[in-house]
């Protein structure tokens, strides 16, 4: 990847992680579904939090202070038991799921009572956006290739209030490109 490319994917990535870090709870335990190589936001937040288990398909298992990362394959089960975390993040994933409210239900399943749900992700304007940096060379192909789908605000809302959450963050980010959620277990 060229530079100028690195440096465009991480300046959004930062602009988002710290978005998202914004409405992790101190002290909790946090699942970061997707989590990506590099992990980023569970490094984003591991002075904060008392531990984080990121999961991946295209990640090594390895232990790093108070973060655990898996290799798993993320189908429409969680290999965790009910009630464990006190947050959940599915950042930039959502868009990647076949079946997305199944994973849904699954987060709330291993979310504790009280438990937060963070979805992000970009928005379906974004795309003829991104097409174009692919076509100017500054970013990748894959950033939007494989994108099953996308998502609209009342779409996400929709998905979060039908699996038993209230919404408690709704907004668009990323000057519109992308969207945030942040529901809580009822």
């Amino acid at each position: 990847m060229a530079e100028e490319t690195k440096f465009f994917v991480k300046f959004f990535r930062v602009i988002r992680n710290k978005k998202v870090a914004e409405y992790v709870p101190s002290g909790a335990t946090m699942l970061d579904i997707g989590c990506g190589s590099d992990y980023y936001l569970l490094r984003e937040v591991s002075r904060k939090i008392r531990n984080g288990i990121g999961i991946d398909i295209a990640v090594r298992n390895r232990k790093e202070n108070n973060i655990t990362i898996r290799k798993a394959k993320i189908s429409e089960k969680l290999l965790f038991k009910s009630g464990t975390f006190d947050v959940a993040t599915m950042i930039a994933f959502i868009e990647h799921l076949d079946k997305p409210e199944k994973m849904i239900s699954e987060v709330r399943r291993v979310l504790k009572k009280g438990g937060i749900i963070i979805i992000t992700t970009p928005m379906g304007r974004a795309k003829p956006f991104w097409e174009l940096l692919v076509n100017l060379g500054l970013t990748e192909e894959k950033t939007t290739e494989d994108h099953k789908q996308y998502f609209s605000p009342e779409r996400i809302e929709g998905l979060l209030v039908k699996n038993g959450f209230d919404i408690d963050v709704s907004e668009n980010f990323e000057f519109g490109m992308n969207y945030i959620a942040v529901g809580k277990k009822k």
